[in-house]
Parts: structure tokens; C-alpha cells; sequence
């Protein structure tokens, strides 16, 4: 049973139909989900939800899909560990921290929203998925994707990347792909001797050692 009424921008409260949509048309501001709460009363209580399956969606009842959960289906539930110290220091009582580090399957707390993202993609028809990352989402999107039989494509930065991901993400089989800036910003960090030239002026004299680069004056006097 879904509780979902529609979608609603947060910036000026238009309100959507349940459709692939991201921003509003009015005003650009982001979209999120709105939940009829007064069908909810006397439905969704404590003892259905501890009822549920040992993963997040325990709390299906409360998340954005319409049938059943395809995707991270050991999702969540992961356990929370008290912090005896720490809650001695800011002078709480019993202080607890959810460890997501033991979430399935990468080991990260994206793999619960990738599991809705995933379900519902999959309930709108589409085969491919995909997000831009710089480690843990894309990790998780391949992840999900390869479980569902899904095709993904990660678009990220190969130098902010995590290792461990650059090296894990390739084995699920998404499609990977720089993103423009992350060219553009690779084509920044390597100066040519066109850009040298243009800025020569502000540098120093045509011809001085002030108007080369430091690599250019060293390989000079080395000659």
C-alpha cells in the first residue's frame, strides 16, 4: 500500500503528479515527495513497522515506491553501538551511533537511498541508471544496479575518487565516463606554451626568464 499524494517543490509549493521529474517548472527549486499523513494515522504504527523485514524496508510504508522492494533487499538495519565516552562528554545519558559501516553491500549509508532510487526507477521502466560521484554513491549505484540486472553509468572524478571504489566500481559493469569539468580541470592544471605566451606580458619582458615556466628555464640552463 502506498501512502504517496505527489510531489511538491520546496521552494514555492507547486504541486506534481507522481512523474520522472527532479525540479519544478515554476521557479527551478527542487522537488520531494508528500505523503497523505492522515490516511497513515491508526495504519503505519510502532508494531507494523518492528513487524517488517530486518532491512530499511521495514519502513516501506514510508518510502517514495508503489509494489513490492527490488533492490536492496539487506539494505539497513544496521546496528547501533553505544558511545559510553563520548556520551559522558556532551553529558548524555545513553548515546548511541548507527554504524553504517555494516550496511550491504558497500559497506556505505548510500546503499539505502540507492535501494528506493533503484526500486523506483525500476517501477517508472528504465534499464539504466546512473549518478555523478566521487566514491560512495557510485559504488552503491553499481552495486545495486548489477544486482537488479540493471545498466549504470558513474560519471566521476578519477583523482577525488576514492581508491577502493576506482577499483571496485569497473567489477559491477557500469559504464564509466569523466564528467567535462573534471576534463576541464585536468586541461587547467597543464599549461601550454600557447597560455605561457598570452600571459607573457604581465610576466616579464618579451624573451626574459620571468616570461617562461620554471620547468622551461631549468631544461635552459642545463643546455
Amino acid at each position: 500500500m502506498s501512502f504517496v499524494r505527489g510531489l511538491t517543490c520546496k521552494e514555492c509549493g507547486t504541486a506534481y503528479p507522481v512523474t520522472p521529474r527532479m525540479i519544478c517548472d515554476e521557479c527551478f527549486g527542487p522537488v520531494e515527495v508528500s505523503y497523505d499523513y492522515a490516511a497513515m494515522r491508526g495504519v503505519v504504527t510502532r508494531t507494523r513497522i518492528e513487524a517488517g523485514p530486518r532491512s530499511l524496508w521495514r519502513y516501506r510504508d514510508l518510502l517514495p515506491i508503489e509494489g513490492e522492494p527490488r533492490a536492496g533487499l539487506r539494505s539497513g538495519f544496521t546496528p547501533l553501538v553505544r558511545a559510553e565516552r563520548l556520551g559522558r562528554e556532551l553529558g548524555v545519558r545513553e548515546l548511541y551511533l548507527k554504524d553504517d559501516s555494516a550496511n550491504y553491500p558497500t559497506f556505505s549509508y548510500k546503499d539505502r537511498v540507492v535501494a528506493v532510487a533503484l526500486t523506483r526507477a525500476m517501477e517508472l521502466g528504465f534499464d539504466t541508471v546512473g549518478c555523478a560521484s566521487t566514491g560512495n554513491l557510485a559504488h552503491a549505484v553499481a552495486a545495486h544496479a548489477a544486482a537488479a540486472g540493471l545498466k549504470a553509468s558513474s560519471p566521476r572524478s578519477r583523482t577525488r575518487s576514492p581508491r577502493a571504489s576506482r577499483s571496485a566500481i569497473p567489477r559491477m559493469g557500469p559504464t564509466r565516463s569523466r564528467s567535462s569539468a573534471t576534463r576541464a580541470a585536468s586541461r587547467r592544471r597543464r599549461p601550454t606554451r600557447r597560455s605561457w605566451t598570452r600571459s607573457r606580458s604581465s610576466r616579464g619582458p618579451r624573451g626574459s626568464s620571468r616570461s617562461r615556466p620554471a620547468a622551461w628555464r631549468s631544461r635552459a640552463r642545463s643546455s
